[in-house]
């Protein structure tokens, strides 16, 4: 079962709220203001396991976190103000008719940009020729950085630089991410990844921009998009949250399950070999992540993950829920 979701809800202790209604103000006076909902997700999850066998194990897992967020960030105007297009841009990744010779063109979701140069011989109707790419490209930092300023922006990337990005799983340790996807066609290298990448801080993002303003208020207070890495704690709400946390979530439960045997270096790519080993499976030909041997019991083999582990037949109830929960951590038990 599919049970989809997007709102920054954070669960806690059974009870459920949603970073949607708060009031900005009392941020500057480092006081949330957080008002609870309806715990839909604990209703949910309870109506889909009241409805499988007592055997049944459960996944919940988050493709990101989230962070509050109420000021928005118009990156067709800094391009214009940059002379890097010849009309602004009011429309995710589309300039306007006046702006359809421009050297740029925005894409962005929530606090990344990506700005895509309009090269020739390689976007139709190119108008950057290729002697030009790297200037263009310090054109669009330099334009970045002079309107918004280091307590905006996070981080800056080229395009070649995303394909290694560091980030840390919860005990500290270091691993590399990628965005950076790449293709050929007509013996032309193309790129869904931008030519340069804006990462911005909360609460800032791109969403929701206002024309005409750099910075404005934005009427929607929860975003995604933010450097992977992000943890920030210079805010806290609900004893001890962090305002902003972009990890991802992952919870498991049923009978093979060992209680509070979670393991910090958890990836959203262990989900599915872990569900395909859960059912008795081959894992997805193209996964990249690994089974999480440590959550079931039998796991750990003389302090090391038995990997002959086999369960008995199941049934499993998958409940992806696309927002960011709390996450507990908890001591590791090898015994």
């Amino acid at each position: 079962m599919l049970v989809s979701s997007q709102g920054g809800i954070q669960s806690v202790n059974g009870t459920t709220r949603m970073c949607g209604k708060f009031n900005p103000i009392s941020l500057l006076s480092s006081k949330y203001e957080w008002a609870p909902l309806t715990p839909v997700t604990d209703i949910t999850l309870a109506l889909v396991q009241s409805l499988m066998p007592a055997s049944a194990l459960t996944f919940v897992g988050s493709d990101h976190g989230f962070a509050a967020q109420w000021l928005a960030v118009n990156a067709g105007k800094i391009l214009y103000d940059a002379g890097l297009q010849t009309g602004e841009q009011i429309s995710n990744g589309r300039v306007s008719w006046e702006g359809r010779f421009s050297k740029t063109v925005a894409a962005w979701a929530g606090g990344t940009c990506q700005v895509y140069i309009n090269l020739v011989g390689r976007q139709p109707g190119g108008v950057v020729p290729p002697e030009e790419y790297e200037a263009v490209r310090d054109e669009i930092i330099d334009a970045f950085e002079e309107a918004l300023g280091p307590g905006i922006i996070d981080k800056i990337f080229l395009r070649e630089e995303t394909g290694a990005l560091t980030v840390h799983y919860n005990d500290g340790t270091e691993t590399t991410a990628t965005m950076l996807y790449e293709y050929s066609l007509d013996e032309v290298l193309h790129s869904r990844t931008g030519d340069v990448v804006i990462f911005v801080k909360p609460p800032y993002q791109f969403d929701a921009a206002t024309p005409g303003e750099v910075t404005a208020f934005s009427y929607f207070f929860g975003q995604h998009g933010y450097y992977p890495d992000l943890m920030d704690y210079s805010y806290t709400f609900m004893d001890g949250l962090p305002w902003a946390n972009m990890h991802s979530s992952f919870f498991a439960s049923g009978p093979q399950i060992v209680a509070h045997k979670i393991d910090d270096r958890v990836a959203c790519i262990d989900l599915a070999p872990t569900i395909a080993f859960a059912l008795g499976v081959p894992a997805p030909e193209q996964a990249q992540g690994r089974v999480l041997y440590e959550i079931f019991a039998g796991g750990y083999h003389d302090q090391r993950f038995n990997t002959t582990l086999t369960l008995p037949p199941t049934l499993a109830a998958t409940v992806f829920i696309t927002f960011a929960v709390a996450s507990v951590k908890k001591s590791r038990d090898k015994t």
